[in-house]
């Protein structure tokens, strides 16, 4: 003998669950309860004060766990691609990679020409400033001596310039 639900004879509910959607109302407003500073500090408060202090053992172990970690990826790293390393230094360079290392001492001598030739050129700029300082300073000279045959008025007073005083 069959059993029959009453309530959901003309409905085939075999298997789907019954959705409470139809018994709860239409519109419910979720009710959220903020947390105000002071109960947010009372809850810090009381987690901080419930922690325990970490073992100085567990540290160390962590730290250790960590350490052989790292090593172990590294090695494996080194492992898998060391072949690789070893085998792009191996060989001989490809064609473009020659050509450009050839390019790059080409650039890098004709950079040290270059410094060389402002070496000289600085070299020079520096012999032409001590000669230019050694003018202005027999400009000052020539200007004292002009300088001094103006200040004496007559024929008599004026001295032998490069005669030494006799006094």
């Amino acid at each position: 003998m069959a059993i029959h639900n009453k309530s959901n004879d003309k409905k085939n509910t075999r298997g789907r669950a019954r959705s409470s959607a139809s018994s709860a109302p239409s519109r419910v407003m979720p009710t959220s309860r903020l947390i105000s500073a002071d109960e947010k500090r009372q809850l810090i408060l009381a987690h901080t004060a419930a922690r325990q202090p970490m073992d100085q053992q567990a540290r160390i172990s962590m730290w250790i766990g960590l350490t052989v970690s790292i090593v172990f990826i590294v090695v494996a790293w080194m492992y898998t691609m060391g072949g690789t390393i070893r085998k792009s230094f191996a060989g001989a360079p490809d064609p473009t990679v020659q050509t450009f290392i050839e390019g790059g001492k080409r650039l890098g001598e004709q950079f040290n020409e270059v410094k060389s030739e402002i070496g000289d050129i600085s070299g020079g700029i520096k012999e032409v400033a001590e000669k230019l300082n050694a003018m202005d300073e027999r400009d000052d000279i020539v200007n004292r001596i002009a300088n001094e045959i103006q200040s004496t008025s007559t024929e008599s007073e004026r001295k032998d310039l490069f005669q030494p005083d006799t006094q």
